[in-house]
C-alpha cells in the first residue's frame, strides 16, 4: 500500500512552505461553535484554526 509513504511525502513537502496565509480565522477552543458557523456560512473563508490553551 503506497498511501502511508505518499502521506509522509506530502507532509514533508508542506512543512517546507509557510502556509499561514491560508488561515483566515484563529479562534480559541471555547469559540469552536463560532468557527463552525464561519466555515458553514462563508465562501471567503480559508482555514479556521482552533487553538488550545496558550497556543495563540
Amino acid at each position: 500500500m503506497e498511501y502511508p509513504e505518499r502521506f509522509e511525502d506530502a507532509i514533508e513537502l508542506l512543512s517546507r512552505k509557510d502556509l499561514s496565509a491560508l488561515i483566515t480565522h484563529k479562534l480559541s477552543l471555547e469559540e469552536f461553535g463560532e468557527g463552525l458557523a464561519i466555515l458553514e456560512g462563508s465562501k471567503d473563508c480559508g482555514k479556521v484554526m482552533i487553538t488550545m490553551g496558550d497556543a495563540q
